[in-house]
């Protein structure tokens, strides 16, 4: 699966999280601190551990929005750190665009 979000989306969405008072622990792994977590149902899309939810804690990939009726297979979240975000956008300037690619062994990180 391939997934496309504007890094500008993504620094927002670090921040919120940084900001938050506590997080929710990922069901079912290993407790891994404040996270983005990628996810796949109704759409496809990046959210907030953060605790209590901050408002606007979601963005939807492009193209695979809620209403998206063509994303099939399973479900899925995969929590991933903030330190492994702000790594990949680390220095990004401008109106750049983050590619995520996703299968069942790995997730690879891109800026296009």
């Amino acid at each position: 699966m391939l997934l496309l979000f504007k890094v500008a989306d993504v620094r927002r969405l670090i921040k919120l999280t940084r900001e938050a008072k506590g997080y929710t622990k990922s069901y079912g792994v290993d407790d891994k601190g404040r996270c983005l977590i990628i996810v796949k149902d109704e759409g496809a899309y990046i959210m907030s551990n953060g605790n209590p939810r901050p408002k606007d804690d979601v963005v939807y990939a492009d193209g695979y929005g809620p209403d998206c009726e063509h994303i099939g297979g399973d479900d899925f979240a995969d929590s991933v750190p903030l330190r492994i975000w702000e790594g990949v956008i680390k220095g990004v300037r401008g109106t750049k665009t983050l590619k995520i690619k996703l299968d069942e062994k790995e997730i690879g990180f891109e800026i296009i």
